[in-house]
């Protein structure tokens, strides 16, 4: 037996078996972005492009951000690249 989170991406990597949570003792999995004052402040157009993620972040997907860069060896930023192609809008 082993506890991970749900973002875990050993999950996939050992092939283990994510069990229904029926009695919802666990909360849900809830991406939040997080940025600075400064950062919004020198680039604000981060703000748009970081509301075009609202909603689009769910376990499984941040699991495989997660595995592109603990798993696969890869930096954050091609990780991220190779998710975020596939979720923007339009």
């Amino acid at each position: 037996m082993r506890r991970c989170a749900v973002n875990d991406p050993e999950i996939v990597d050992y092939e283990l078996y994510e069990l229904a949570d029926s009695t919802r003792f666990f909360p849900t999995y809830q991406a939040a972005p997080l940025t600075s004052k400064n950062a919004l402040t020198r680039t604000p157009e981060i703000e748009s492009v970081i509301n075009l993620l609202a909603g689009k972040i769910n376990h499984t997907r941040m699991r495989e951000l997660n595995a592109a860069v603990s798993l696969d060896g890869g930096p954050v930023h091609s990780g991220c690249t190779k998710v975020f192609v596939r979720i923007r809008p339009g």
